[in-house]
């Protein structure tokens, strides 16, 4: 399985995966996602384009980076399924039949999450140990870590705890 961003919700897939025996390669671009990846038990972090180790039989792309979609499908093996997570992606290029699509490749979007897909979700990750890495925000400094989430500056997920504000 290949991950391609590694933020708050790939870093919770992954634990789930490796949980269930999967071979997980992440890529991405942050060096401390790639850290948090391989201590999480990933066999492989590297770059966001880079080629992973292996032909990977699946890949998640949870970066909305539409320039990722060409670079995920040329590493999957024949047959392999790309899932596009993100609500957003930006533009996806051209694609080269020959290149990304040939040999039963296939490219799947999801939808939101029902209710019920979360308290599945959350009844497997307590199955399997899952924990979130996060980096706690007061909610009035919201607007900054949404724009340390666009830089990259952590791993994991933020998340907004109740700093007393006005909102209440």
């Amino acid at each position: 399985l290949g991950l391609y961003g590694f933020g708050g919700s790939a870093h919770l897939c992954a634990q789930v995966a490796l949980a269930q025996g999967a071979t997980v390669h992440v890529l991405t671009r942050d060096p401390a996602a790639r850290r948090l990846a391989l201590d999480l038990g990933a066999a492989s972090a590297a770059g966001a384009y880079d080629a992973p180790p292996e032909p990977l039989d699946s890949a998640i792309l949870f970066a909305p980076v539409g320039d990722l979609v060409p670079v995920a499908l040329r590493a999957l093996d024949r047959g392999g399924v790309l899932s596009i997570a993100g609500i957003h992606l930006s533009d996806v290029p051209s694609l080269d039949y020959e290149r990304e699509l040939f040999y039963e490749k296939e490219i799947r979007s999801v939808t939101s999450n029902t209710r019920a897909d979360a308290r599945d979700f959350l009844a497997l990750a307590e199955r399997h140990g899952v924990r979130a890495t996060v980096h706690p925000y007061p909610m009035s400094q919201a607007p900054e870590a949404l724009k340390d989430l666009k830089a990259g500056r952590f791993d994991g997920a933020a998340v907004l705890v109740d700093d007393g504000g006005p909102w209440r």
